[in-house]
């Protein structure tokens, strides 16, 4: 099974930080922060370390929200045929003072007000229910 791990920032007026996937199987897509854990790192340290690499953001963990495995089909936006098992790991972190800022590989990185997420194209379905919860 192939671990990743994704953080849900808010800031201090309760807006959450999404990514836009500039990958190719989810271009264009929004998503959580985070990625695959390298080697032997665990889904916590995987998760501290995408998110300061996609919107340069340094956090602390509180606990983890959501653990779910999905098809490698799934993860990857439905455009690629692997049915490998994904496991994904989802973490809360403490509220976040800063102004986030695009990795490398994202096409754009910001805040997002509850009402504005709706209407955004996730990367997952599950993202929605989840993100109106958080």
């Amino acid at each position: 099974m192939i671990k990743t791990a994704f953080t849900i920032i808010k800031n201090k007026t309760g807006e959450i930080a999404l990514i836009q996937e500039g990958g190719k199987q989810a271009r264009g897509l929004w998503c959580l922060p985070g990625g695959h854990a390298d080697g032997k790192e665990t889904p916590e340290e995987a998760a501290i370390r995408e998110t300061k690499e996609e919107v340069g953001l340094n956090v602390l963990l509180t606990k983890k929200i959501l653990a779910l495995e999905i098809s490698g089909k799934e993860y990857l936006g439905y455009i690629s045929e692997n049915d490998k098992t994904i496991g994904i790991s989802i973490f809360g972190t403490q509220a976040s003072i800063g102004e986030i800022r695009k990795g490398d590989e994202e096409l754009d990185a910001r805040w997002f007000a509850k009402d504005e997420i709706k209407n955004l194209d996730l990367r997952w379905d599950f993202l929605k229910e989840l993100l109106a919860k958080s």
